[in-house]
């Protein structure tokens, strides 16, 4: 134990201690995505859940039976992390256009195969990557958020989304100096 060798040698260093207290947890590819991220805290939580897969999507509530059904609100499917976030045909939209709105050509697949994609972004350097890791969470957020408003008040403001995303990864860029000046308000777009 580290602190047997803190009284023999005399010298306590705290990432050795850390290091022992933390033990031999994996370290998950998709931590870059979250570090350095300057969005909204419910948004980097929202995030999280989703990174980890514990969203309480439809199917999960169904398996611990607080809910009967388990159909997206969007189509026919099941509803899970994985359809939601996006191969659904209801929310899959939403982040093609904030992709276009990027200008990243991509065609957006399931959550699983997202995560990679940004695993492998969010290992690269620069502004892009920093608006591209708000734009992946502003984006989460607002799909969790959008259905919980179609299940809960029966209102579809699917047409809103987009531009509350845009709005808010603006927003974001805004109150980061590193990111202010890659950002044109009056025209609402990045440069």
């Amino acid at each position: 134990m580290y602190w047997t060798e803190v009284k023999e040698k005399k010298v306590y260093v705290t990432r050795k201690m850390y290091m022992e207290l933390r033990g031999d947890k994996l370290s998950m590819a998709w931590r870059k995505i979250l570090f350095d991220n300057h969005v909204r805290p419910r948004s980097l939580f929202t995030l999280w859940l989703a990174l980890r897969e514990k969203l309480p999507t439809k199917d999960r509530l169904k398996q611990f039976g607080f809910i009967d059904e388990n159909v997206c609100s969007y189509c026919e499917d099941i509803e899970s992390t994985n359809h939601l976030l996006f191969a659904c045909k209801g929310t899959n939209h939403i982040w093609k256009e904030v992709l276009k709105w990027m200008h990243i050509q991509r065609e957006p697949d399931c959550w699983s195969q997202e995560v990679r994609w940004m695993t492998t972004e969010a290992n690269k350097k620069g502004w892009k990557t920093q608006i591209l890791k708000i734009a992946l969470a502003e984006t989460v957020y607002e799909v969790w958020r959008y259905g919980n408003e179609k299940i809960f008040s029966n209102r579809n403001i699917d047409h809103f989304v987009g531009n509350k995303i845009k709005e808010s990864i603006l927003g974001r860029c805004l109150m980061s100096r590193k990111l202010q000046s890659h950002v044109n308000v009056s025209q609402s777009c990045i440069e």
